[in-house]
């Protein structure tokens, strides 16, 4: 799973209102100015409220999700729908650049650590919609190192927001990336996606909007009731409405993707703020998956049984996985705002650090602190 930077505020007002005017400061995006470089690590640390755990082997501990209710913003840059044609000429009037060298990271679980053991290393929460699972059904013998998300970056600005995945290889016999890659944008913080941004079979080298799709949810159902918790079947249509089809649709210039030139195990996108209504703070999350996502199932939990999806670890009883099987996600992280750990989706924080005792002189003996050790389970 993930943490973030903790911030320390003096108790002086003055003080308090520059920290925080500040704060606010860096975390508007800005096209001129490098943001603060965090990374979100992907421990779970023991500070998260523990719910009662998917049976598993190893018994590994679910954070607890709060769903909340938001207004969610409707776009008014692109149609309501719209008919690819087979035809249609494309005519690019912009193209991205090349992305800065900082970003927002999240890091995931890497499954080649156990992948001769046929499981995952750890990450795979499927009451909360978090997966891990970069195998083939029903045996797992297979690893899919182009499907195993190391990690994914954000780099908010104008004229475009960069978003990268970093894989733990390409396909051992092509050395491409033949799978289908994703951005999955909370523009609203409910916990429910958005926008979905999909590259398949990303292009090599230069920027392509070739295999690149962008889907919008109108009716407000991605993850049903209660987003990202399992619910009883069926829940919702998912993203119903593609908005985007590669360079087809109201901008052509819409999204992009293409494999980093000098590193052919990362997918890098770039799109238009006017995609997200030129929101400043959003949150992300990737995807990935073998043979294409399927977007109308959004979210996957609430449309297959433990039983249909599967379970990646030994010892379980619906081990191993099959109908849900050679994918991987990610939980989100925060663009242009600090989160307080109630967002829903979001990678965990850390806890907070514990100030260590001065040394005084004193006549009088001072206890010596006490150690406790802190358990923290399989890294996500």
């Amino acid at each position: 799973m993930k943490f973030a930077n903790a911030r320390i505020f003096f108790p002086i007002l003055s003080v308090v209102l520059m920290l925080v005017l500040a704060s606010l400061a860096c975390n508007l995006p800005s096209a001129s100015s490098s943001p603060t470089v965090v990374t979100v690590a992907m421990t779970q640390p023991s500070v998260l409220n523990i719910s009662t755990p998917i049976p598993s082997s190893t018994n590994y501990p679910i954070p607890t999700i709060t769903s909340t209710l938001a207004l969610s913003p409707t776009s008014t840059e692109i149609p309501a729908t719209f008919t690819p044609s087979q035809t249609a000429t494309i005519t690019h009037l912009t193209h991205p650049g090349t992305p800065a060298a900082y970003g927002i990271n999240i890091w995931d679980s890497d499954s080649s650590v156990t992948a001769a053991q046929h499981r995952p290393q750890g990450g795979d929460y499927y009451n909360i919609n978090l997966f891990e699972r970069p195998f083939n059904a029903n045996t797992q013998d297979t690893y899919f190192p182009q499907v195993d998300i190391q990690k994914t970056s954000m780099q908010n600005g104008t004229p475009w927001i960069y978003g990268s995945i970093t894989l733990k290889g390409t396909d051992p016999s092509t050395n491409q990336l033949d799978a289908s890659y994703a951005l999955e944008l909370d523009l609203n913080l409910d916990g429910r996606g958005d926008v979905l941004i999909v590259t398949n079979q990303p292009a090599q080298g230069d920027w392509s909007t070739n295999g690149v799709q962008v889907f919008e949810d109108p009716d407000h159902d991605v993850g049903g009731n209660y987003p990202l918790q399992v619910e009883a079947l069926p829940q919702g249509n998912g993203y119903e409405q593609k908005v985007f089809d590669s360079g087809q649709g109201t901008d052509p210039d819409l999204a992009w993707s293409r494999v980093d030139p000098a590193q052919p195990n990362v997918v890098w996108f770039a799109f238009k703020p006017a995609l997200l209504n030129n929101s400043y703070k959003w949150m992300w999350g990737a995807w990935t998956q073998m043979g294409g996502l399927h977007p109308e199932l959004f979210d996957y939990n609430d449309h297959f049984t433990l039983a249909q999806a599967g379970n990646p670890y030994p010892g379980n009883p619906n081990y191993p996985i099959k109908a849900l099987a050679e994918l991987d996600n990610t939980c989100r992280w925060a663009i242009g705002f600090s989160p307080t750990g109630n967002e829903p989706g979001l990678c965990p924080l850390p806890a907070t650090a514990t100030p260590q005792p001065t040394s005084t002189k004193s006549r009088t003996s001072t206890p010596k602190p006490t150690h406790t050790k802190t358990l923290i389970p399989p890294p996500k």
